[in-house]
């Protein structure tokens, strides 16, 4: 022990003798600490008769303790006496036991203060003698008031002193002392030393079992540092005193020095009171070990230099009323010099000490007593307070608990622990974050204004103040105790004012950050205003758990329910299981697992079923083994309508097949046909309500094929994938994996059938297997082809209209794909099938520009390459019939007529000013045709004068919305179609370039190309029919292939001549007949002539269209394609 004793002797001996009388008591005190645990508080003990040799260990008299006298256990005297007397400790030799007023250590007045808290502690046990409460905030503020906490120092000090000077420590009859100490320097100090004595009643005696460690008294020591005294006082003592909190004033306290101490292997003192303040200082000596343990109120701090003794010097320094041990020195030595912190004031002036905080603990006793019991009128719902603190802390400090905090927040909390854990409540830390939303003062010429003009308050980027307060809302995060441990790891929980204290923190603060959101055009934005605090939070013991899972939901039960769980479960275990399943309407899939986990461990069928009950619980969810487990575990019967509700909530085709399939392999020899008839039942019901195909199931739809045959597939699952639309991807996935596992479909089909016989199969039946798989891998294309604009459908913003999500460069990959797949299974009806889809499609924006630009320009090169690579003819059907309507709707729509006006006439109007040179652009672009200029009046009005003078041009209207308004101008469509003509023809011809060359385009448009060719060079429209063209022609090269029966074209005196027809294939090739197999509804003609007379009709005029007609089969009509 470093002990602290005045210089004279007589109050040297004193000392020793309450030094001696404290160590007593408190070793007694952990030994009756140790009984009173282990008795039940109402144990009644053996009655008590002294004997007079232990009334002369307790400086009793025996003759007044020969009564037996009853004894109960809650005394703490009586108990100690008695524990004391059933032991036998009868020996003062050995133990010198102090008075009973000495162990205590109080007064006669403190016992009568114990009494009074006593009678408190009674009141807690009868709480309908409490008195009512009002407000608990106002209570609970008053007991924590910082006038209770005022004090602001540390009860003790451990720094390591970087710029220590070396005292040059000289011992008589020994001589000046090397640091850091060596072990040579340590024997000879140990040799001239003696062992420290403590008080033992009124003896000082020398223990080494109590205190083992060297001394040697000031008289023998020397600093030959002259500088060493000035360091002490003027340096090291205003240190302590600042981090003690002690007020230096005109009288500052000094450093007296008292004795040196020297720890060797095994040295340890005793836990100690020390004096007004005792000052250590460690001089650099190597050793491990020796920490030093203080401990004031609930608070305990262990200091250990041992890792930097070696070159380090370290002050330590605590209060008289703080214990304090020094524990074994492991290794080395431990070299100490010891000081006493002197008190210098005048005489009236109390030493520094710290706060008697008993007042301030019976007052927070009674406020949480009467909020346990719910006493308080006006109390908070949440079952919690939060105090704020005086400093702010961050998360990562928070996690050091009680260790994180200074001064008065450290005080306050540090003394409260224990009253709070007396009266069954729970102390805590958090992070506390206030919101203040509302209305910001901002007429919209200032504060970060939202538009082309800033001003100079956006400039200084102010923030404006608040003008009304819509919401507010406070929330806590980071829970921990006072030990650093997580409460409350994750979410936030919401707080209401009346579990604030004080009340209404923020009314006038400055908040820590803010956010405005500007300007909004009709009125100021939103302004939040943030304020961040940390507070000491006060729950319940009992609901700490209700506050933490109300906030953190099913993590911090399962958390809870980590902690506890056990085989068989306890009712706790249950309890929180239970509320999982419950409370909670969303669990994760590692959450679910684990729930079911436990459900198993404990053999719990019901549980299972609620847990599989829950929405939450799903095949995706899951580790399927779960699943098989519990088979095992209670047996099929006992989770079949488990696995059937499971079944029942999947979506996914795979996932439930795969279960099954999974089922059906797990059966055991004893239950394999029960399984398998509950497997072939629940089969049947996935592939009749199978109607969503997705790519991700084409493994599957294989091994349903493989394992149930083609019968089920063609008959269930293939009509209700037909139905379904925009799943081109499926069928090309599911086409492809056909393909590829063709031959092993068919063995196992025919190996499958050979297994069961059906007395109906034919021999030829692997060949009747393959045709059927033919015709499987057929539908798939001809599907896929129907799809192949088809994208997924979603709603365009602010629009009525629905958008396909398919890009233009994906649609014209899927065409070639098609052709492509149909190529390699020689089924051109596909191709004829696609092409008449493409054609009947719509344009996106109902021009035909916007199709050409979308598909076929992209297209027909594309088309062209892959007919080259697989060595197809484009001159043969259907792709010439394609190209042929492709160039016509191409010449038609696209290049159109060339303008009779021979001169646009385009040239500038403009003066020449700003205004005008836009305008003036803008008439002399050829390739615009409209424009908006969004001016003020006075600017708009001059380019309507310029714009009057080319009325001839253009026209323009005034756009009255938005702000400035607007005027448009757009071209006349004769100057348009002169102006562009020359851009129109030089596109045609690269199109047309795009298909092959002028042989390969005279093949394709066989007698019909010289009216391409007119239509390039402008000189006829290639709507119309010139009288010298042939009606019907083929390819050069080719013979004319009959038409389709009883089919005629239209006559040329048609509007535009429109019975323009193309070339048919060679007669005598079925596979080249043109696309008159494939009727376009409401496009078939079958014969010119009119339709018949209806009688009492009158015969209505048809007026006639520009028609464009692919042989006698297409009918195109209207003024585009689209």
């Amino acid at each position: 022990m470093e002990d602290k004793l005045p210089n004279s002797d007589v109050a040297k001996d004193a000392l020793a003798d309450e030094d001696s009388q404290m160590v007593e008591e408190n070793s007694i005190r952990n030994c009756l600490e140790t009984e009173r645990e282990r008795l039940p508080a109402t144990t009644v003990l053996p009655t008590l008769a002294l004997t007079p040799q232990m009334a002369d260990s307790f400086n009793l008299d025996a003759g007044s303790f020969q009564t037996s006298v009853p004894m109960t256990a809650p005394p703490l005297l009586d108990r100690r006496t008695t524990y004391e007397a059933q032991r036998g400790l009868s020996d003062s030799s050995s133990v010198v036991y102090a008075t009973t007023a000495q162990i205590i250590g109080q007064s006669t007045e403190e016992n009568e203060d114990e009494g009074e808290d006593d009678d408190d502690n009674d009141d807690d046990d009868m709480p309908s003698e409490l008195s009512e409460g009002e407000d608990l905030q106002e209570d609970l503020m008053e007991a924590l008031d910082d006038h209770n906490f005022s004090f602001k120092g540390s009860f003790y000090h451990a720094a390591i002193l970087n710029y220590a000077l070396n005292p040059c420590l000289c011992i008589s009859g020994l001589g000046l002392v090397g640091l850091p100490l060596s072990e040579r320097d340590a024997k000879a100090i140990i040799s001239c030393s003696t062992l420290a004595p403590f008080g033992h009643g009124e003896r000082t005696v020398i223990d080494k079992d109590v205190r083992d460690t060297w001394e040697i008294e000031p008289s023998r020591i020397s600093f030959m540092n002259a500088e060493w005294e000035n360091y002490v006082n003027k340096t090291l003592c205003v240190e302590l005193c600042k981090s003690l909190g002690i007020s230096a004033g005109n009288n500052p306290p000094r450093m007296q020095w008292y004795k040196l101490l020297l720890y060797e292997t095994g040295s340890h003192t005793q836990k100690a009171d020390g004096m007004f303040a005792t000052a250590i200082i460690l001089l650099p000596s190597a050793y491990t070990g020796g920490q030093v343990v203080v401990s004031h109120a609930s608070s305990t701090e262990t200091i250990d230099f041992a890792n930097n003794s070696l070159l380090s010097t370290a002050l330590l320094a605590w209060y008289t009323d703080v214990k304090h041990e020094v524990k074994p020195v492991t290794s080395g030595y431990r070299l100490a010099l010891s000081y006493n912190l002197i008190h210098t004031a005048p005489t009236g002036i109390p030493p520094p000490c710290l706060p008697d905080m008993r007042d301030s603990a019976a007052h927070l006793r009674r406020v949480l007593t009467k909020w346990k019991y719910d006493k308080y009128t006006e109390s908070t719902e949440h079952n919690l307070i939060a105090y704020l603190l005086k400093h702010e802390y961050s998360t990562a400090n928070l996690n050091d608990g009680l260790k994180a905090l200074k001064g008065v927040d450290l005080h306050r909390v540090s003394y409260i622990r224990p009253v709070v854990k007396e009266m069954g409540f729970r102390v805590g830390l958090a992070s506390l974050e206030h919101n203040v939303s509302g209305s910001a003062e901002d007429d919209g010429y200032s504060y970060h204004r939202r538009g082309r003009y800033y001003d100079d308050y956006a400039e200084r980027n102010e923030t404006p103040g608040m003008a009304e307060v819509s919401e507010t809302s406070t929330s806590i995060s980071g829970l921990v105790d006072l030990d650093g441990r997580s409460l409350l790891s994750i979410g936030k929980l919401d707080i209401d004012s009346d579990c604030l204290i004080p009340k209404d923190p923020f009314e006038d603060a400055s908040p820590d950050d803010t956010e405005y959101e500007g300007y909004m055009g009709n009125g100021a934005g939103q302004l939040d205003y943030w304020y961040r605090r940390t507070v000491l939070v006060l729950m319940h013991e009992d609901k700490v758990d209700d506050v933490c899972y109300s906030a953190e939901g099913a993590s911090y039960a399962f958390r809870k329910l980590k902690e506890s769980s056990t085989i068989p479960p306890t009712a706790d275990n249950r309890r929180w299981a239970n509320r999982i399943l419950h409370k909670c309407t969303s669990l994760n899939s590692d959450q679910i697992g684990t729930l079911l986990d436990y459900a198993l461990k404990w053999k719990d069928l019901e549980m299972w079923k609620s847990i599989v009950k829950r929405p939450f619980c799903s095949l995706a969810s899951v580790d399927r083994n779960l699943f098989v487990n519990a088979w095992h575990i209670f047996a099929f019967e006992g989770v079949r309508s488990s696995y059937e509700e499971l079944l029942a909530r999947s979506t996914s085709f795979s996932e439930r097949m795969n279960f099954i399939l999974l089922l059906q392999a797990e059966a055991s020899a004893s239950e394999k046909n029960a399984v398998d008839t509950w497997c072939k039942i629940e089969f049947d019901k996935i592939l009749a309500s199978f109607t969503s195909a997705n790519v991700e199931d084409v493994p599957t739809i294989l091994i349903v094929i493989r394992t149930v045959g083609l019968t089920s597939f063609e008959t269930l699952l293939m009509p209700n994938f037909q139905k379904q639309t925009g799943n081109y991807v499926f069928w090309i996935a599911l086409l492809k994996a056909l393909t590829e596992n063709q031959q092993i479909i068919v063995e196992q089909q025919t190996k499958r059938l050979a297994a069961v016989p059906d007395p109906g199969a034919s021999a030829a039946e692997p060949a009747s297997i393959s045709a059927r798989l033919d015709n499987i891998i057929k539908e798939c294309l001809k599907a896929a082809a129907s799809q192949w604009n088809a994208g997924t459908t979603t709603y365009a913003y602010n629009y009525p209209y629905r958008q396909s999500a398919i890009s233009n460069t994906t649609t014209v990959e899927r065409i070639v794909e098609v052709v492509k797949h149909a190529l390699a299974i020689s089924d051109l009806d596909i191709c004829r099938f696609l092409f008449v889809e493409i054609i009947k499609s719509p344009a996106t924006n109902a021009h035909a520009s916007s199709k050409f630009k979308e598909v076929y320009e992209p297209l027909v090169p594309r088309l062209r390459s892959l007919l080259s690579e697989k060595t197809q003819d484009i001159c043969k059907s259907p792709f010439v019939d394609f190209m042929q309507i492709v160039i016509g709707l191409y010449l038609r729509d696209i290049l159109g007529k060339k303008s009779q006006v021979s001169n646009a006439g385009l040239r500038k109007i403009g003066c020449g000013c700003a205004d005008c040179g836009p305008l003036d652009k803008f008439i002399l672009d050829p390739t615009t045709t409209s424009t908006v200029f969004r001016l003020v009046q006075s600017r708009r009005t001059h380019l309507e004068y310029r714009l009057g003078n080319a009325r001839d041009i253009c026209s323009y209207e005034t756009i009255r919305s938005g702000s400035p308004h607007g005027l448009q101008v757009s071209k006349l469509p004769a100057v348009i179609a002169a102006s562009t003509w020359a851009n129109r023809q030089k596109t045609a011809k690269a199109f047309l370039a795009s298909i092959g060359s002028e042989t390969v385009l005279s093949n394709i448009m066989g007698t019909r190309y010289g009216d391409v060719k007119n239509a390039i060079d402008g000189v006829q429209h290639f709507g119309a029919v010139s009288a010298t063209s042939s009606m019907s022609s083929v390819p050069a090269g080719q013979n004319r292939g009959p038409t389709a029966a009883g089919v005629t074209t239209s006559t040329a005196t048609s509007a535009v001549g429109a019975a323009s027809s193309y070339p048919r294939p060679p007669a005598g090739n079925p596979s080249q007949s043109a696309l008159s197999s494939t009727s376009v509804a409401g496009s078939l003609s079958t014969s010119a002539a009119p339709p018949p007379r209806l009688a009492g009709k009158k015969r209505k005029s048809i007026p006639t269209k520009p028609l464009i007609q692919l042989g006698p089969v297409i009918d195109l009509t209207g003024d585009n394609s689209s």
